[in-house]
């Protein structure tokens, strides 16, 4: 009985401190993700949808539709991150939800464009934030006779 006594704390030992190292990896992990707001995460920010205290877009050119996008007739939303700069303009944009064929590109050619108002701290000065943004595609569709 000793000896498996003996055992049991040390396979509990192992796993402490096991789980002790793979609880600081995580930790560090995330700790040099980049900080999104978790409401931003929550809901997208666009010039209809946004969040108090979240950058709103003022000026929001659409973007252009690739060549290739075009003869593949390919719509729907590429979802970027990026970093809102107290100026309002988007900065580190990066793509989160791809639709490929040239039109991750064009979303982030467009949002550099883009003119935000800036999020505001606790005193209403305008600060960098980090804010989701959904960019859609959808090709106008021809009205005429069908056959």
């Amino acid at each position: 009985m000793g000896r498996r006594f003996h055992d049991a704390i040390w396979l509990g030992a192992i796993c402490a401190g096991v789980c002790a190292i793979f609880c600081a990896v995580t930790i560090i992990e995330a700790a040099q993700q980049p900080q999104i707001p978790p409401l931003a995460q929550q809901a997208p920010a666009s010039p209809a949808r946004t969040l108090p205290g979240q950058p709103t877009c003022i000026y929001c050119p659409r973007p252009d539709y690739s060549r290739e996008a075009r003869e593949k007739k390919i719509e729907g939303d590429v979802w970027l991150e990026a970093l809102v700069t107290a100026d309002g303009r988007a900065k580190e944009i990066k793509v989160t939800k791809s639709l490929g064929h040239g039109l991750d590109e064009e979303a982030i050619k467009a949002i550099k464009k883009w003119k935000f108002h800036p999020a505001v701290n606790a005193e209403g000065k305008p600060i960098n934030a980090w804010t989701v943004i959904q960019v859609q595609f959808q090709l106008i569709k021809k009205s005429g006779p069908t056959e």
